[in-house]
């Protein structure tokens, strides 16, 4: 009808990609519905290649996800719990099944989305100016939550994982331009968890003597006694293919201290 009569043909849009989504709010009411929103809007509209990096967006939006495994009537099972987060990352309320959130949010239908978010993104790297901002981000900011809050402002989020110490041994970012996710060493050293703990932490290397890696000296790096020990123990050390954040404890009740720390927006 439009080449009829002449007129411009009306733009094809992905309804997936254009709603907007908003941080869910634990005080208000309809918590189930409010977390349905933001779990499908993640899953339709960012691309991401793990759990953890799953999980990192959703931090975003106040919304964390679990693992669980176990045995039913003696036999195995595995499954995804949702839960509400508030403004500082910190769980709060109960767990809810995935089944209970809504279809195709389990932990199968999320490990076949990252198989194809895997397969796109190789076809698709990191845009170069991604990397220049994170670099910069990371020569002027002055400190962790500044150097979030420079991100924030180029409508990219930082998650930061460290321990307890204080130790900061994994960061993903979340370009919500793109909408796409990565850990930092995909965008090069220059923008990894090491360089950044060296920026924030400057006296920590000093405390322990290095050690090299095995495999042949054309290979071989060194690093820290410390990154040594916390990779064995890391979240990105489990060697499941794709989830790589689990979480022991009981996933619908209260949850078991852990001595992560996630540091968000502030």
């Amino acid at each position: 009808m439009e080449k009829k009569y002449g007129l411009r043909p009306a733009e094809k849009k992905d309804y997936a990609y254009s709603q907007r989504m908003t941080p869910v709010d634990y005080k208000n009411a309809n918590l189930k519905n409010q977390i349905a929103n933001v779990v499908n809007g993640v899953l339709r509209q960012y691309r991401f290649q793990s759990i953890k990096e799953f999980k990192a967006v959703l931090n975003q939006f106040n919304v964390t996800v679990e693992e669980v495994r176990g045995q039913a009537a003696g036999k195995p099972y595995q499954g995804l719990v949702y839960a509400a987060t508030d403004n500082n990352g910190k769980r709060v309320g109960v767990g809810i099944k995935s089944s209970k959130v809504g279809r195709n949010v389990g932990l199968a239908a999320l490990l076949r989305r990252i198989g194809f978010n895997k397969s796109w993104m190789k076809k698709h790297p990191p845009s170069p100016e991604l990397k220049n901002i994170i670099t910069d981000a990371i020569k002027t900011a002055p400190t962790k939550k500044e150097f979030i809050h420079t991100l924030q402002s180029k409508n990219i989020g930082a998650v930061i994982w460290q321990n307890d110490s204080g130790h900061i041994y994994g960061v993903t970012y979340i370009d919500h331009n793109s909408k796409c996710v990565f850990k930092g060493s995909a965008l090069g050293k220059e923008c990894s968890a090491g360089v950044i703990n060296q920026r924030y932490n400057p006296g920590e290397n000093e405390l322990y003597e290095p050690v090299w890696e095995q495999g042949g000296n054309s290979g071989s790096r060194e690093v820290s006694l410390s990154e040594a020990i916390l990779d064995l123990f890391s979240l990105e050390s489990v060697p499941h293919p794709a989830i790589d954040d689990p979480e022991p404890g009981n996933p619908y009740g209260k949850k078991k201290k852990r001595k992560t720390k996630i540091l968000q927006s502030l």
